[in-house]
């Protein structure tokens, strides 16, 4: 069977219904993931930091004439490390970079279980992608990016893992 389980966050997949999600794997139904948020906001500055610099370094040892790049993660740090107070939304890209972040741990998950990489999708759903803990108001446009992704994969069982507040 088509099976597709939407996930609010990026770990709500496993925290939910794990088991259930391998098991679904294991016996080769095609299983698809949704996430609805990128989960940006669960990333903690200090990751960031860590990948960014890392990323530097790689950039500083292979390929030194990447000066968009170096410049990018130059701004990235001196943000985070010296001008980001406590309360502070991030800036677009410390957002895109949380974001990829939490996509390629989730992208692991799927891995490990076995799940075909095109059957990982991501919403990005308005509802959640405010920068902030608090959500936005659901709308059609959350509406209209789940809409063609079901008449796509056509799913015979569609799970939900979460709480009820997503």
């Amino acid at each position: 069977k088509r099976v597709m389980i939407f996930s609010p966050h990026p770990d709500d997949d496993v925290i939910s219904m794990g088991g259930t999600f391998q098991r679904l794997v294991e016996q080769h139904h095609d299983v698809h993931v949704v996430y609805q948020t990128s989960g940006n906001i669960a990333v903690g500055d200090d990751e960031v930091v860590r990948y960014v610099s890392l990323m530097q370094n790689v950039i500083d040892r292979f390929d030194a004439e990447n000066n968009m790049l170096k410049a990018t993660y130059a701004n990235i740090l001196r943000f985070l490390t010296k001008e980001k107070q406590p309360g502070d939304g991030d800036t677009p890209e410390v957002l895109f970079g949380k974001a990829q972040l939490r996509r390629e741990g989730a992208r692991s998950t799927c891995r490990y279980v076995g799940m075909k990489a095109e059957n990982v999708h991501f919403l990005d759903l308005p509802f959640y992608e405010t920068g902030k803990v608090q959500k936005g108001k659901l709308s059609d446009k959350d509406i209209l990016k789940i809409i063609p992704l079901l008449d796509e994969v056509k799913p015979h069982q569609i799970f939900v893992a979460g709480d009820l507040a997503d």
